[in-house]
């Protein structure tokens, strides 16, 4: 039995035992019956524990186990635990799988009877039509929002317990202080060529990998070896450069061969995908097999290879982009961080700070980007690299932290945060 199919018999059968009356009826109003759940078992527990209630009988763990041959462990829990108030929102979500379900097989009948062609065609558009109707008819009820009241003291409470993350700390202290560590939901970072998007994206790479926790790149403007080259340099201390085209000599040979078992094991912990122009339904694809291994984290360097499938509306074609690579962080709980450049205009240089209507497809990135980002030089400070936040839903924009640069590995390192920083997204006892 799944666990979702699980939690929605639990609040049921506690539902239930607060008040019959108003468990039945809900169940009534969205129009749930057994055939919404997957689970056999759940099915058979649904209908035993709708029966019992109409019929004004207890719910005895040892009576409805023989009744339905299931554990009485299984029974036990369902008919002792569980929240009675997120009952009805937890069936409306368990209503809307079944409702997927069933449009995804009608799908597949429909195109069994298309590409069939000893059926005739009017046969498939008989079904289509068919299918259509059935859409229509589909109405999402309007409810009142106390539920949700419940479904966040879940969240909490699965944060607390560990089922679930909250915020990831990428390991730069003052950009965690910035912007309350990497959040379950979509991050734009936009820069002029040439300041340092790749720096942090690398910068980034090294402090989750280095802490065993796996991040997702896809590196489409450059082939995977360059995060390998600059994290080599930032272990062994040669420059980048000196990496790419020099022959070394003994002396740093011998630091390559001591920093090699350290970079290996940390880009164990970085899964890649360096194929050149991906689509966005490639991208999307690529991130989500990449988090079923394990990612914690995606990066996309960057927005503007990403390649598009339709040329009349480019504007759209990114915010498209942008709503799937959301969805992908909503629905999985895994930050998302998207680099993007900026648009050139009179005044706007690589030491001076952007705004939000510097990014390239500006209008998309306003409307999907939960966090934006803007990277900026330090004027006169060739070691620093600032980042300003330009927009956060959920915290304090405008705010600008300095990033301590490794120049000759290209790569952000570890920055303190600014002082009287730290406690914006504390949480004070």
């Amino acid at each position: 039995m799944k666990t979702f199919e699980l939690e929605c018999l639990k609040s049921f059968a506690s539902q239930s035992q607060v008040d019959s009356k108003s468990a039945l009826d809900s169940l009534s109003e969205i129009s749930i019956t057994s055939s919404d759940f997957e689970s056999n078992d759940a099915r058979l527990l649904f209908d035993t524990l709708q029966l019992a209630i109409k019929s004004n009988t207890n719910l005895d763990v040892i009576a409805i186990s023989e009744k339905t041959a299931l554990p009485k462990s299984l029974v036990s829990e369902v008919v002792l635990t569980g929240n009675p108030g997120v009952m009805a929102h937890r069936f409306q979500i368990l209503k809307e799988a079944s409702l997927r379900r069933q449009y995804s097989g009608a799908l597949r009948n429909l195109h069994r009877v298309v590409v069939d062609s000893n059926e005739p065609l009017s046969n498939a558009v008989a079904e289509a039509a068919r299918l259509l109707s059935a859409w229509q008819d589909v109405t999402t009820p309007v409810r009142t929002m106390d539920g949700t009241v419940l479904t966040l003291v879940d969240e909490l409470e699965a944060v607390a317990m560990g089922k679930r993350a909250g915020t990831l700390p990428s390991g730069i202290e003052a950009l965690d202080a910035s912007i309350g560590g990497l959040q379950p939901t979509l991050t734009i970072v936009g820069a002029l060529p040439g300041v340092g998007k790749s720096a942090l994206v690398a910068g980034i790479c090294q402090q989750l990998a280095s802490r065993a926790v796996s991040v997702g790149l896809l590196s489409l403007e450059d082939e995977a070896q360059w995060l390998t080259r600059r994290l080599m340099s930032q272990l062994s201390g040669i420059p980048v450069f000196v990496l790419a085209n020099k022959r070394l000599h003994d002396s740093q040979q011998e630091r390559v061969q001591d920093a090699a078992v350290r970079l290996h094991a940390m880009l164990a912990h970085i899964h890649v995908d360096d194929r050149p122009g991906l689509s966005t339904s490639d991208v999307v694809a690529s991130a989500r097999r990449m988090i079923a291994r394990g990612a914690k984290a995606i990066i996309l360097d960057h927005l503007g290879e990403v390649r598009i499938e339709r040329t009349d509306r480019h504007d759209l074609d990114i915010s498209d982009c942008l709503r799937e690579l959301r969805n992908v962080a909503k629905t999985t709980r895994v930050p998302v961080v998207v680099l993007t450049h900026l648009k050139r205009r009179d005044g706007l240089n690589v030491d001076s700070e952007p705004r939000l209507t510097d990014f390239a497809f500006s209008s998309g990135v306003e409307r999907m980007a939960r966090v934006a980002i803007g990277l900026w030089r330090a004027p006169n400070r060739s070691g620093e690299l600032n980042a300003t936040v330009l927009k956060q839903t959920q915290g304090v924009s405008g705010i600008t932290v300095p990033l301590r640069l490794n120049q000759s590995a290209g790569i952000v390192v570890d920055s303190p945060a600014p002082q009287g920083l730290t406690q914006i997204y504390g949480n004070e006892s």
